[in-house]
């Protein structure tokens, strides 16, 4: 009996090592083929099936760089991205790196601790017939989307978008006008499609001419779109806006510098509100093209306190302070004023001659509300 016992000891330690063995080997062969998929197929997979994918759905050519994946890690880092064609593209960006996360699994949402986009360049163009080129992907995205679809869950825990650029140039007017924006830094925490789900946002970018905005606030993505923060501007000169409105008015110079802040509040539903908002303009001249005075020269304008209220169409300013400077007018022998004509009649609106009958008039709008002091 004691060398039955004995036998039996010996070979159930001997099935129990081969067991583990066994379960060792194959844990170690499947740990092998899942870092072969991750380190070298899911790099090539990304590679030869995204771009054909985003093109689809961008309709402009994608071309990715180097692509790393860290399947132990859960992290993808691609090096060099393209949007749209080698000599004019719409977007560029030196890397892009993703880290997931497996823990939203549990909750069945797709989710992401990490975004972070470096070296972003966009450029936008306004072509000579008056569209934006970006506006071709906006319509994609529309027709695409489905309001009645349920959004796809899924939460970025942290997006960061560093030192990022914005060109625009327009070519719809008389004369070609680029500006750039640059040292764009973007950062937003807790963004989701869930319902109700608050994200905390930043932005700060640099101006032409030394100007400066900062954005700041929180941001929620469903079941509607609602921002509300705090804004501000800083030394916005109008010598670079100038080139993109010259044609629209009947002026031969503009200059200035702008300060303006406000707290805001948006919601796709109640529509848009700013609170304590305080504009300075200083330094203003406004000049009609072939009159002389100047229409308006001023050392230094004041607006404070200010309130909006867009879906009530109403405007209060606590206060109004003019300092050094002077405005001038002028009344034709038509009784027409000359500010009056500071913006030129574009050819859209030019009358044609009505040949059909004319429908019944449209119930009149609410007007206005503005007033100054509270």
């Amino acid at each position: 009996m004691a060398l039955t016992q004995k036998s039996n000891a010996r070979w159930h330690a001997v099935f129990s090592r081969k067991t583990l063995k066994y379960v060792i080997v194959t844990l170690a062969v499947l740990c092998a083929l899942y870092a072969a998929l991750g380190f070298f197929l899911a790099p090539w997979a990304i590679r030869h099936y995204a771009p054909g994918a985003l093109q689809s759905l961008l309709g402009r050519e994608v071309v990715l760089g180097e692509v790393h994946v860290n399947p132990f890690l859960l992290t993808a880092d691609i090096a060099g991205i393209r949007i749209g064609d080698d000599k004019a593209p719409l977007a560029t960006a030196d890397r892009l790196h993703v880290d997931a996360s497996s823990a939203g699994a549990l909750r069945r949402t797709w989710t992401l601790d990490d975004l972070t986009l470096e070296g972003l360049k966009l450029n936008v163009l306004r072509r000579q017939d008056g569209t934006l080129d970006v506006a071709e992907i906006f319509q994609r995205f529309a027709k695409g989307g489905d309001s009645k679809t349920e959004p796809v869950r899924a939460m970025l825990h942290r997006l960061s978008i560093p030192q990022a650029s914005v060109r625009f140039t327009d070519l719809s007017g008389t004369e070609p006008a680029a500006a750039s924006m640059d040292a764009i830094d973007f950062t937003a925490s807790n963004l989701s499609t869930l319902n109700d789900q608050k994200a905390a946002y930043q932005l700060k970018a640099n101006l032409p001419l030394d100007g400066r905005l900062n954005l700041n606030g929180e941001l929620v993505l469903q079941p509607s779109l609602q921002a509300n923060g705090e804004m501000s501007l800083k030394a916005l000169n109008a010598a670079w806006l100038w080139p993109f409105v010259r044609d629209l008015v009947a002026l031969s110079d503009v200059k200035g510098n702008v300060d303006f802040s406000t707290r805001y509040a948006y919601d796709a539903v109640k529509s848009l509100r700013l609170d304590a908002a305080n504009l300075t303009a200083s330094d203003l001249l406004v000049a009609r093209a072939g009159q002389s005075p100047t229409l308006l020269a001023m050392k230094r304008i004041a607006l404070a306190d200010g309130q909006l209220l867009l879906a009530e169409k109403k405007f209060t300013l606590g206060t109004l302070r003019i300092e050094e400077g002077q405005a001038n007018a002028e009344i034709d022998s038509a009784g027409r004023l000359d500010w009056a004509g500071i913006a030129k009649p574009s050819a859209q609106n030019k009358p044609v001659a009505d040949l059909q009958p004319k429908p019944e008039a449209a119930p009149l709008q609410t007007a206005w509300n503005v007033a100054v002091g509270k």
